[in-house]
């Protein structure tokens, strides 16, 4: 009879088991997208894109709070997740109700998140609402990684020459379309189409800056999958990739959920909405998009055959390698 209550009560706890994600991204890596397909995703509960902004702007908030107000708001979304769960809803004093209710609410997770997955993209260094500092690699982030059931993620780009090309076009959209960096809303979209000509001229670019700034990007790359490894007690994060996404989503999506710990014989495969809301505005294959194509890549060829490879690319390909100042490489996953 013991024998039987226990494998009850094991088999009742994995299936009330949640499945938590945190998701590290950057700026121009196709996050919008990836965490469209997440949203859509029936394993999925609940996913809450760009993080960082748990916050009703409509609320006035204490800046001295904000800080310790979104580590409360992250430690519920991943420590106690309820049905419903919204990081934006704040009481008539501006506290975050989310954050207050979970951390109040002792009781155990509901079944309507059973075996499925709860999670968030963030931008790790960039500064909160009302320019508060980020939470800390040391003090913070330990407490949210090292929760049961955690896995934390590193959404990668893994052309680095190519982000640097989309950020020049994210600066171009910007000097026509102003307060917004990306196509995502009905404002930007009806910009975009107004000054599409402009938009989509081919850049001319200058092979020394633009090697320079992703070497720079690689080692804060770098710096970020160490800072997730530490804070994570040692674990490296599970690395999803932006170019895997546009050549097979569906199989880049059920990676990630036999990461967690999802999927396997006689479970239900993945059901991939691989379209976005966001308008891509940079082309795979940058002989559109650089005017002065073939001068570039010949000055990369010197500067740093890795980055020169990227910037031919014209496939989407998956890159292993970090490329990092003086010709050295650091793969994403040892």
């Amino acid at each position: 009879m013991r024998g039987f209550l226990l494998l009850l009560v094991v088999r009742t706890a994995a299936y009330k088991k949640a499945y938590k994600i945190v998701v590290f991204k950057e700026s121009r890596t196709g996050s919008t997208w990836m965490a469209d397909m997440l949203a859509h995703e029936p394993a999925v509960a609940y996913f809450e894109h760009e993080a960082n902004n748990c916050f009703n702007k409509k609320v006035q908030v204490d800046p001295s709070r904000v800080r310790s107000d979104t580590l409360r708001t992250f430690l519920g979304i991943l420590g106690a997740p309820r049905c419903n769960m919204t990081c934006r809803a704040y009481d008539d004093a501006g506290v975050p109700t989310f954050a207050v209710a979970a951390a109040e609410d002792p009781r155990a997770r509901p079944g309507c998140l059973a075996g499925k997955i709860v999670g968030f993209d963030v931008a790790a260094e960039h500064l909160l609402r009302q320019n508060a500092a980020p939470l800390t690699w040391r003090g913070d982030w330990p407490r949210l990684l090292r929760l049961p059931d955690v896995t934390p993620v590193v959404y990668a780009r893994s052309n680095l020459v190519k982000r640097k090309v989309s950020n020049v076009h994210a600066d171009v959209l910007q000097k026509f379309c102003w307060g917004t960096h990306k196509v995502v809303t009905a404002k930007a979209r009806e910009c975009y189409e107004e000054h599409r000509a402009e938009l989509e001229k081919p850049l001319a670019l200058h092979a020394g800056k633009l090697a320079a700034g992703a070497h720079g990007d690689a080692l804060k790359w770098s710096s970020l999958l160490d800072n997730v490894t530490e804070a994570a007690g040692g674990a490296r994060p599970f690395v999803m990739y932006y170019e895997a996404l546009q050549l097979d989503p569906k199989a880049e999506i059920e990676r990630l959920f036999a990461a967690v710990g999802l999927g396997g014989k006689g479970e239900p495969v993945p059901e991939v909405l691989a379209r976005s809301t966001s308008v891509k505005i940079t082309s795979d294959d940058l002989r559109r998009s650089v005017a002065n194509f073939d001068d570039v890549a010949l000055e990369l060829d010197a500067l740093d055959p890795c980055l020169a490879a990227q910037f031919r690319d014209a496939d989407s390909a998956v890159f292993a390698d970090l490329c990092l100042p003086g010709n050295r490489r650091v793969p994403w996953e040892p």
